[in-house]
């Protein structure tokens, strides 16, 4: 959206924290109170949501789509389809350069990204994949980055061979530390494809699934950066 709103040189307002909890919770003051009519300048109110950021396909389209409306527009999703917004993707990090740590790890450590599931079965990878992940990526050191561990219960004894090093912290401080590290092992999900994408490691591990946000056949979401050549794709 902030891609969009410069592009009109459209006025942001967002909030200061982000209002999904990480329980799988959103509070009802995330939605905003009249989301439909118009405003109280007389602005037209334009509501977004993935189905909608889906049928314009791209935030070139979306650009062109509200050019002449002269709108407010209400945003209650995002576009989740990384080739929506390609053309920008430079941009875009740039956005969250503050957030990317100049620090390098030793190449012989290696981070793995394990998602919060919210008790979702279907997020859930099997422990071998991380297992074979390390092996193929070749690591002496591991790190493991998650929210709840007591969630990942399996994946923690299936690793300890490895001695693995438990990393919990917030999104920002996650986002910092993992892209210190030149490789990097993903999970499922939106997180784990911001702190790849984000970082500067040089060999990126992404599970590609049947099911959950990491499969392909999801009209709403491709997390696949099929364009940089440090991903090496495991199809699950």
């Amino acid at each position: 959206m902030r891609l969009i709103a410069e592009e009109l040189g459209y006025k942001m307002d967002v909030p200061s924290v982000t209002f999904w909890e990480r329980n799988g919770h959103v509070p009802q003051e995330y939605f905003f109170q009249n989301t439909e009519g118009v405003d109280n300048r007389g602005k037209q109110i334009i509501h977004i949501d993935d189905s909608f950021s889906t049928k314009l396909e791209t935030v070139d389209n979306a650009i062109d789509f509200f050019k002449d409306k002269n709108s407010h527009i209400v945003s209650c999703g995002w576009f989740q389809k990384y080739p929506y917004w390609i053309r920008y993707k430079d941009r875009v990090k740039d956005y969250f350069k503050e957030w990317v740590s100049n620090e390098n790890r030793p190449n012989n450590e290696v981070a793995i990204h394990l998602r919060y599931s919210y008790q979702n079965p279907i997020t859930k990878l099997d422990p071998q994949y991380y297992i074979d992940s390390i092996e193929k990526i070749g690591a002496d050191k591991v790190y493991l980055f998650a929210d709840d561990f007591n969630r990942h219960t399996e994946v923690l004894d299936a690793l300890q061979k490895y001695n693995p090093i438990i990393m919990s912290m917030n999104v920002p401080d996650t986002i910092m530390e993992i892209s210190k590290f030149n490789k990097i092992i993903c999970s499922q999900g939106s997180f784990s494809f911001w702190v790849s994408f984000l970082s500067r490691a040089e060999r990126i591990i992404w599970p590609i699934t049947k099911v959950g946000p990491n499969r392909t056949d999801d009209i709403n979401i491709d997390y696949v950066i099929s364009d940089e050549s440090r991903y090496e794709f495991v199809y699950l």
